[in-house]
């Protein structure tokens, strides 16, 4: 292919790309309007009207905050895809007459400021207005900016050295640099998998065990009758940046861990908070986190192969400006455009990770010998989240990682009374 030819089916595919999002999330936003007045059944105890109309009202505030992202971000790819925006970057940089493998760093580095300075509106809109707005923002402004900071340190500590094996495999280890490179991407998973629920995250939230009581003897017992080897479980301060209620389960090894953020013990209930435990525990029993880990090694394996195959691919380089092939401009380009080159499989991941909650939805069942907990607390859930009660089914296939609440409680229903199944 040409230059050209390149240049044209890369703006043919961010536009294709950009039209089905948008059009999805008016899709979605439609399908929620037009049921706005219909509480489902399975919800009747726990939900009224004036909550699903709160509910359709801040999906309308994030869609119209998505629509003006999903703009912005298609004008500066056609940007970059019409002009020589990125070479001009990149010739500012030869004038310092750095060696090639800083200057490779540094201009990855830049552009992601670059991005990071872009987004930054969208991010603030999205939590200083929409979040405030509905009542669920504790994040100050304080907060955020040393958030941002601390996000940047991690990006020196962490990003420059993975940049630089990246780019120097690229360099120097023959043409199957992908290989060796993937292996050291693997390792350098494996370990942030296993370091970051004790050195990362304490960064950014303070955690401390869930204190004796009640609570803590019953998930005591619930995880020594499901020979789950915890570490611990925690209570994290998500309510210094959100009302929003989680919890979620990490790391490998030794460090593994059930968090709660402390708003979630705040408004659930010990049985619901014992389902939601026994539901992160069904994660692990399942694998589910190893084969999230051997999916992205995968991926990146692929992904890596691509770009050793632009870097020997002179015509790529040139329908976006660069005048000669690198390694961290064929980095750059990769990132570019492999979105929209594979948007059309994202159903396939997002039905994977779909499964992969109501598998531990069923093993909570199993465990629990009920599904009652697990029900309210996903009611619960719904219902101080604001969650999007009537997604579009097309975009729920599409976006959604987790099943629909209402699809959970019917599946969780019929698990826990087979006889009700049509």
């Amino acid at each position: 292919m040409t230059s050209q030819s390149i240049r044209i089916a890369f703006l043919l595919l961010i536009t294709v790309q950009a039209a089905w999002e948008i059009t999805l999330v008016l899709l979605n936003l439609r399908y929620a309007h037009h049921h706005r007045e219909q509480v489902p059944a399975i919800l009747a105890d726990s939900l009224d009207l004036s909550t699903l109309y709160r509910s359709v009202d801040y999906l309308a505030a994030r869609t119209m905050l998505t629509l003006i992202s999903h703009a912005f971000g298609w004008m500066l790819l056609v940007v970059i895809g019409t002009t020589r925006c990125l070479p001009l970057i990149e010739q500012w940089l030869l004038s310092f007459q750095l060696p090639r493998l800083p200057h490779g760093v540094l201009f990855l580095l830049l552009l992601g400021l670059l991005q990071s300075l872009l987004n930054l509106p969208f991010h603030l809109w999205r939590i200083f207005k929409i979040e405030t707005q509905f009542g669920f923002n504790q994040t100050t402004p304080k907060l955020f900016i040393i958030d941002q900071l601390k996000g940047l340190g991690l990006v020196m500590l962490i990003g420059i050295p993975a940049l630089t094996a990246i780019l120097w495999f690229i360099t120097t280890a023959g043409p199957t640099w992908w290989v060796g490179t993937t292996l050291a991407i693997a390792g350098f998973q494996l370990l942030l998998s296993v370091v970051c629920p004790t050195l990362i995250t304490p960064w950014f939230n303070r955690f401390h065990p869930l204190p004796e009581g009640p609570l803590r003897d019953r998930l005591t017992r619930l995880v020594k009758g499901a020979n789950f080897p915890l570490q611990d479980i925690l209570v994290m301060d998500g309510s210094k940046r959100s009302n929003h209620s989680n919890a979620y389960f990490t790391g490998l090894g030794r460090a593994k861990r059930v968090v709660l953020f402390d708003t979630l013990l705040t408004e659930a209930t010990e049985p619901e908070i014992e389902a939601i435990v026994a539901h992160e525990i069904g994660h692990y029993h399942h694998r589910h986190l190893q084969q999230g880990l051997v999916l992205s090694i995968f991926s990146t394996l692929i992904g890596l192969c691509i770009v050793s195959k632009l870097i020997s691919y002179p015509s790529f380089f040139q329908a976006f400006g660069f005048l000669n092939p690198s390694p961290h401009a064929a980095v750059t380009l990769f990132g570019l455009c492999f979105p929209p080159a594979t948007f059309v499989f994202a159903p396939l991941f997002t039905a994977l990770s779909r499964r992969f909650e109501y598998q531990a939805d069923r093993f909570t069942v199993h465990l629990l010998k009920q599904a009652t907990g697990m029900i309210q607390a996903l009611k619960r859930l719904v219902k101080t989240n604001l969650s999007t009660i009537y997604p579009h089914p097309l975009y729920a296939a599409v976006t959604y990682s987790h099943p629909t609440p209402i699809e959970r409680i019917e599946r969780l229903t019929v698990l826990e009374n087979p006889s009700i199944a049509p």
